[in-house]
């Protein structure tokens, strides 16, 4: 085998060598970022259980301000996905709000139809007045309605 021939098996070898150390470091990385995840999620934990943050510092063996940082992210985490679920009980709220005025907008129709149709069909006022529950202002004004 030549000597530049060599030279190149050689610098394969090298080549092929970098290509695996570049994946396994991509690998470790991915590894230590799962396993920080894995930390911050348990320093969280134990810290909404009542673990204080010294307590916190010598079961993690990291410093008071590491702790610190780690429990200031999870609580704008926290914090965001509680105000997302908050934004959806709202939403929802909203939604229930509009079909209440909406059914109480046709109840009223309704209520507003059936005394015109009584009082159109000879019932008294005042009998409409005592089914319905309401003043004999509000009645007249509901027969005003009609006529306009």
């Amino acid at each position: 085998m030549s000597k530049a021939h060599q030279s190149m098996l050689d610098a394969d070898g090298a080549l092929a060598g970098v290509s695996t150390a570049a994946e396994r470091t991509r690998s470790a990385l991915d590894a230590k970022a799962a396993a920080v995840d894995v930390q911050s999620a348990a320093i969280r934990a134990a810290h909404d259980g009542g673990a204080t943050v010294a307590q916190l510092v010598a079961a993690s063996g990291l410093t008071r301000s590491a702790v610190h940082k780690i429990l200031a992210a999870g609580d704008d985490a926290d914090r965001q996905e509680r105000v997302r679920q908050l934004l959806l009980e709202v939403e929802a709220a909203a939604e229930r709000c509009r079909e209440a005025r909406d059914l109480a907008a046709d109840v009223a129709a309704e209520r507003r139809s059936s005394i015109v149709s009584a009082v159109e069909a000879g019932v008294r006022v005042a009998d409409v007045q005592r089914a319905a529950g309401l003043s004999r202002a509000r009645v007249d004004a509901i027969l005003q309605e009609r006529d306009t």
